[in-house]
């Protein structure tokens, strides 16, 4: 028995004893997936498009590296989150993105998913970034009909490594999307992620970073938008297992109609990671009346020489601002687009990628 294969036996076990999260369980009790469990869905294997870049190998799993294989399933905890052990259960492929050890990859890796109804898919990817190398990463999800995209990808940055992911979602009005990022930091690392979300009906987002070694630093962005009855779930835990290590945080929630956010981000500071610097903000707009958020910054702390600060704000558009823009002849549809527009810039600035900040700037609306 090969090692995927002995993943996919212990995973659908997990998945077996453990079932589909309820709202009974600590971490879901704002996201209800019954309508998942419940649906009646064609599984299906799914390969993502892919462009690559000098310097990177990009495969299946079947034809990657040793070195690279031995890396699969050993981050993202097919013990902690049932929706990983059912992706690890049936993923058909994987993409594995090698970046070679120093290499300067100056164009992004982009990989691209689409599904229709009525198929449930389990994307599968594993980026490897070599000892003092830079890549950029960009996954989009999209997809038409009612259908159920389970997606877990694992980025493991060596040494002295820089990676800056972007993941992109924006699946139909009917579907349901759950997904898992697992960061893993060695020495002197830097990984910046970004999770954008504008699509899917029922949505949940789960990036985790254990900054394992001196010296590395992450990064975790994100923004997303509602309509309508969607339900968008960002749980975020940052790890710091070692010393001299710094996170940062940023997330933005804007909500209109009659949909629902949830953020929950949580910062652990073992007992041997002193001189931690930690920082996190949350800020959500509520458009309408109807629109809620729960929101739970987390700080949970065991070293004695570290700064950590946190902060959580929901509010509405200021009506001061809207006011002054109002005066100075701007019309008031106008006025809440620029308003909202500023929101969302916080992060959208941070982009460095400039066509897909332009691309998201446009669906701010």
């Amino acid at each position: 028995m090969n090692r995927v294969e002995e993943l996919r036996r212990e995973a659908a076990a997990a998945f077996a004893a453990a079932g589909y999260p309820t709202t009974k369980w600590e971490d879901w009790q704002y996201t209800n997936v019954a309508p998942i469990a419940k649906a009646e869905f064609e599984n299906r294997p799914i390969r993502g498009a892919t462009g690559g870049v000098d310097g990177v190998r990009i495969s299946g799993w079947r034809d990657a590296s040793g070195a690279a294989l031995a890396k699969l399933g050993r981050y993202a905890s097919i013990s902690a989150n049932p929706f990983v052990a059912l992706n690890t259960a049936r993923f058909e492929d994987a993409v594995v993105v090698e970046v070679e050890p120093g290499a300067v990859v100056s164009e992004p890796v982009r990989i691209a998913f689409h599904s229709d109804s009525p198929a449930a898919v389990h994307p599968r990817i594993l980026v490897v970034a070599g000892r003092n190398s830079q890549a950029s990463i960009v996954e989009q999800f999209t997809g038409a009909g009612r259908y159920f995209t389970n997606a877990v990808t694992e980025i493991v940055a060596d040494e002295n490594a820089i990676v800056e992911h972007y993941k992109v979602q924006q699946e139909s009005a009917e579907a349901y999307h759950v997904g898992t990022v697992q960061i893993h930091l060695a020495r002197n690392s830097n990984v910046t992620t970004f999770s954008l979300s504008f699509g899917g009906l029922l949505v949940r987002n789960d990036i985790n970073a254990v900054l394992d070694d001196d010296n590395a630093e992450c990064t975790m962005n994100g923004l997303f938008l509602t309509h309508g009855d969607q339900h968008v779930d960002h749980h975020t835990l940052l790890d710091h297992a070692k010393p001299y290590c710094r996170s940062r945080e940023l997330y933005r929630g804007i909500l209109s109609d009659s949909s629902t956010g949830v953020f929950n981000g949580k910062v652990i500071v073992r007992q041997d990671a002193q001189k931690t610097d930690a920082i996190q903000s949350n800020k959500n707009l509520l458009l309408s009346k109807d629109a809620t958020i729960n929101t739970k910054p987390q700080l949970e702390i065991w070293a004695d020489d570290v700064r950590c600060t946190h902060g959580a704000t929901v509010g509405q558009l200021d009506e001061e601002a809207l006011f002054y823009l109002r005066s100075r002849g701007v019309e008031s549809g106008a006025a809440r687009a620029m308003l909202t527009h500023a929101f969302a810039g916080d992060v959208l600035e941070l982009i460095k990628l400039a066509s897909l900040r332009t691309r998201l700037e446009e669906l701010i609306v």
